[in-house]
């Protein structure tokens, strides 16, 4: 498990990013209920991920090597679905990661209602 903080209050996205560059979504998660994803992080709050009523756990799989876990705060809610995309289909060669920003600074220049955004990673290593 592991615990996230903003001094800044905003709606938090937390994706993995593998050592093969394949991204996939940690936070929020969808179960299913309507209106179920509420990704709003409160200053101060402290956010334990995977929460644990989910029942859920982290376990280290293939693929081996460094992997890193990024977390972006946004002001505003911003549309997760087309983050995700954009990260996914970044192109070859590029970052998943600097896609998703990219978009971010695109929403920005546009004068969208994501006037600003945070972003912090931690690496981690599994091994055979």
């Amino acid at each position: 498990r592991f615990r996230i903080t903003s001094q800044q209050e905003g709606h938090l996205l937390v994706v993995d990013l593998n050592s093969d560059g394949e991204l996939s979504q940690v936070y929020p998660l969808d179960d299913g209920a309507v209106g179920a994803i509420d990704n709003r992080l409160r200053s101060g709050q402290a956010l334990t991920l995977p929460e644990p009523r989910s029942g859920l756990s982290f376990t280290a799989s293939e693929p081996t090597g460094t992997g890193r876990l990024v977390a972006i705060l946004t002001e505003e809610s911003v549309d997760l679905g087309d983050l995700l995309e954009v990260g996914r289909v970044a192109g070859a060669g590029k970052d998943p990661v600097s896609g998703i920003l990219d978009r971010l600074s695109q929403l920005q220049a546009k004068g969208s209602s994501v006037a600003s955004w945070s972003m912090t990673q931690a690496t981690y290593l599994i091994e055979p």
